[in-house]
């Protein structure tokens, strides 16, 4: 992808210097140099960029999967309002969208009321019948089709697989619910400090969001947490469903349906007809319906937020349309229709506000606060503890191999660290997705990207956001949060999920258990990275990035277990001690004395030399 996208300044570049004649002499081009002659070499440069174009870049478009070069990464660049400081902050525009959002939904259901608990209760009860009730058939988008068994056919299966798609919106739509209720300590904190500063009315409204996200979750009622990774892993697969719905559709029986509406009327007559007009029209529009389907957000808000938005717009759209339709006088298009479709769009309205409502609240200076504090304190009380030098947990030796590059095999990792049980142990990680490969080729914690793509056609598209693999997760880790992982991940946030990995074994086999805390280390990872950074991709984020790793500098010189492969295996000595010890002699003649790991805070294997040491030697390194 970057070698692809870097092509394109270069022929910029070069077609520059072509038109320009950039390696003659200024002499020559005033004499000789003519502006026939510059058109006719803007004019050749042209249509060659076009002919690249055309029979270079757009079959390896084609071929790789990314229509526009668009690239895989999935930027974190959260749908925010423009700050004007004689406006206000973000946060306050949020709250401003979304008392207007409920207002509005209020105002139609003609409801009033303190916004206390119980009208919470009151208001969930309207949203949820909404948001729950079957998405009315639309009215016939065609005149007199005619009675032919094709076109029947067709028209039923493209009503079937349309009636499906109606279905999942709602199925999908519910799943916002356990988004919107899934921090509401979030939502109190960042209340408290609005009431602190004065601003008591918007308190009011960001409590009275919390209230009725917790009662729209008594209705949902399920026995998962709402906090549950479950619900956010529910909601992504519901949006990469709802997009492959939607390419099946549109790509199949509805495509079907429009090729035989203008198949019949090509070979009959009249072949102008309102239809056939319709038919062309919507057969143009589909290859760009295709192209342009969105990418769901990575974020579960961010998610939940760009679903009710499209939702909304849907609604609206078909209840314009059912007005025009009544106000025509067309069968099957009543004032109820109309007013169904309003009310669907006002609650989808609601919905939008309130997930922008919570983004804007994790985005908020005194969350962003908390969350690095809570982060920072975590971190110091997990790197009290000295991390095993000798890999033996499952979630050791996951890190062992995260830490490289090239696939290794068991015996190799048992020569090197000892220790018994390696093949198991990897071959556990494996079937619950944190390796790939075998024992005979050896493992590596990601497939490569070109096999991640093949396996995922909707994510090489660009349909789907990428996610991020666990040795980008670990290279991106700072040193102090590495090393915390490394010491007690079970005290840092959302580290309990880590537990299954503590052991050396499954006990009963690698469950759902096993794979959920996989799962949660890749969260873990990459919350924990994600606290100390810039609430967005960007060169002010690059620049906190670069920042961090000098500052982090120290620590990683201090502690080896802070290092991207640390523990160093028995046999490889360090290139301090390699440097500080003279030719011939020993470490324990340069004044190293025995220990073990836990004296030395687990770090020693990293800091003497062990060439003395046959290879899988289990003997205790020096300090």
């Amino acid at each position: 992808m970057l070698f692809r996208k870097a092509v394109d300044p270069i022929v910029a570049g070069l077609s520059a210097v072509a038109i320009n004649l950039a390696w003659v002499t200024r002499p020559w081009v005033d004499a000789n140099d003519s502006l026939a002659a510059v058109l006719v070499r803007f004019g050749v440069t042209a249509v060659t960029v076009w002919l690249v174009g055309r029979l270079v870049r757009d079959p390896d478009e084609r071929r790789s999967g990314y229509y526009g070069y668009r690239s895989s990464r999935a930027l974190r660049s959260p749908d925010r309002p423009f700050r004007w400081l004689w406006i206000g902050d973000r946060l306050e525009i949020r709250i401003a969208e979304y008392r207007d959002g409920l207002d509005g939904m209020l105002g139609g259901l003609g409801m009033k009321g303190p916004w206390n608990r119980d009208f919470a209760e009151q208001v969930a009860d309207r949203l949820w019948a909404r948001m729950t009730a079957d998405i009315p058939d639309p009215l016939d988008e065609w005149e007199s089709l005619p009675n032919t068994t094709e076109i029947g056919e067709a028209l039923a299966r493209e009503r079937a697989a349309a009636a499906e798609r109606r279905a999942h919106h709602v199925e999908t739509i519910t799943l916002v619910v356990p988004v919107l209720a899934a921090d509401p300590a979030a939502l109190t904190r960042v209340a408290a400090h609005l009431t602190g500063i004065g601003r008591t009315t918007d308190a009011q409204v960001v409590e009275f969001q919390r209230m009725l996200a917790e009662a729209l979750w008594a209705r949902f009622g399920a026995a998962e947490p709402a906090a549950s990774r479950h619900w956010r892993e529910r909601l992504a697969t519901a949006l990469k469903d709802r997009n492959t719905l939607r390419a099946e559709y549109l790509d199949g029986p509805r495509r079907a349906l429009l090729e035989e509406i203008k198949h019949h009327y090509h070979n009959t007559k009249p072949a102008d007809s309102a239809n056939l007009r319709r038919a062309r029209a919507a057969l143009r529009a589909l290859e760009f319906e295709l192209e342009g389907m969105s990418r769901p957000r990575s974020e579960p808000l961010e998610a939940a937020a760009q679903l009710a938005d499209q939702r909304a717009r849907s609604a609206a759209d078909a209840a314009a349309a059912e007005a025009r339709a009544h106000a025509a006088g067309r069968a099957g298009a009543t004032a109820q229709r109309v007013a169904d479709q309003q009310a669907l769009a006002a609650a989808m309205r609601v919905l939008a506000a309130a997930a922008n409502l919570g983004v804007e609240v994790q985005l908020s200076d005194p969350q962003r606060r908390w969350n690095r504090q809570t982060w920072a304190v975590a971190m110091a009380a997990a790197v009290a503890t000295a991390p095993n030098a000798t890999p033996a947990t499952l979630l050791e030796r996951l890190l062992v191999i995260a830490g490289r590059k090239a696939p290794v095999t068991p015996d190799r990792l048992a020569a090197e660290y000892g220790g018994t049980g390696w093949e198991t142990a990897l071959a556990a990680l494996a079937d619950m997705g944190a390796l790939t490969g075998d024992a005979v080729d050896g493992y590596r914690v990601d497939a490569p990207r070109a096999v991640a793509r093949r396996r995922s056609p909707a994510a090489a598209r660009g349909t789907l956001p990428r996610r991020p693999q666990l040795a980008e997760l670990w290279r991106d880790a700072g040193p102090r949060l590495r090393h915390a992982v490394r010491a007690g991940p079970l005290v840092l946030p959302g580290g309990a999920g880590l537990a299954p990995l503590t052991v050396e074994q499954p006990v009963a086999g690698v469950t759902a258990a096993e794979k959920a805390a996989y799962a949660a280390l890749r969260d873990l990872l990459r919350e924990g990275d994600l606290a100390f950074r810039h609430w967005r991709d960007g060169w002010r984020d690059d620049a906190r990035i670069t920042l961090r790793r000098l500052a982090g500098l120290g620590h990683l010189l201090r502690h080896p277990a802070s290092r991207l492969g640390w523990p160093l295996p028995a046999d490889r000595p360090a290139a301090v001690v390699r440097i500080a010890t003279a030719p011939g002699t020993s470490s324990s003649d340069a004044g190293g004395t025995r220990s073990s790991p836990a004296s030395n805070g687990g770090g020693c294997r990293a800091c003497c030399a062990r060439s003395t040491a046959p290879t899988g030697s289990t003997t205790a390194p020096c300090a």
